[in-house]
């Protein structure tokens, strides 16, 4: 082998070297993107909330997708607590249709429950699950306590104020269900959805907020 040949191998090793290291630091990032808990803070200002309702907090938790967090997720238990909510919205996709764990699921909900009420909607991967899985899965969070808004409106009150929470099932995003739900009362609305993709629909109603999820980070 003559010294052009080395120094051609040597150019092909080093480029395959870039290569694998590129895709190793890729992986190690997914990974971390993945397991890493980032919370993020969002505040809505409106004069349609009375003060006894002042500084009402909401912890949304969406697309787990089965993710475990720490031994029977704690670290995730904890950093909602640390939050203080006043609710907690699941919004979908707490499972994964692809490799589900429904036992998972429960379990976490079953501390959440403790900090809180909690209010829940369906996501895709939910309709994903073939019948005994989804009935598991529906049976486990009623027993938990957790309140599954299938296209329903609960109220929200403390003292003299109060808001309306409306949980949008995710078969009926963009169908008319949202409108047929919504009354002619101009009081603050809070809309759970899975999927923004609707969000100008949501919006044409005159709700006040909506709280997505789906495509992983939350809107």
């Amino acid at each position: 082998m003559n010294s052009e040949d080395i120094r051609s191998n040597r150019k092909k090793y080093i480029k395959s070297a870039i290569v694998l290291l590129i895709v190793i630091v890729l992986l190690l990032f997914c990974n971390f993107q993945n397991k890493h808990l980032e919370t993020t803070h969002y505040t809505y200002e409106t004069e349609q909330l009375g003060v006894d309702l002042d500084g009402y907090r909401i912890v949304q938790i969406s697309d787990l997708h089965n993710a475990k967090f720490g031994k029977n997720n704690q670290k995730l238990v904890d950093r909602i607590r640390e939050c203080a909510p006043d609710m907690i919205v699941l919004t979908g996709d707490l499972v994964d249709s692809n490799h589900t764990n429904v036992d998972r699921v429960v379990q976490f909900v079953d501390e959440i429950v403790k900090i809180c009420p909690v209010y829940y909607v369906t996501g895709n991967h939910e309709y994903w699950l073939d019948t005994s899985e989804y009935e598991k899965l529906m049976d486990g969070l009623v027993s938990a306590g957790v309140v599954i808004l299938d296209n329903q409106v609960v109220e929200i009150s403390r003292g003299d104020a109060k808001f309306r929470l409306v949980g949008l099932d995710d078969k009926s995003l963009a169908d008319g269900t949202l409108e047929a739900l919504l009354s002619d009362e101009k009081e603050l609305t809070v809309v759970l959805a899975h999927e923004p993709q609707y969000f100008a629909r949501y919006a044409g109603t005159g709700v006040d907020l909506v709280l997505s999820g789906h495509a992983h980070g939350g809107q």
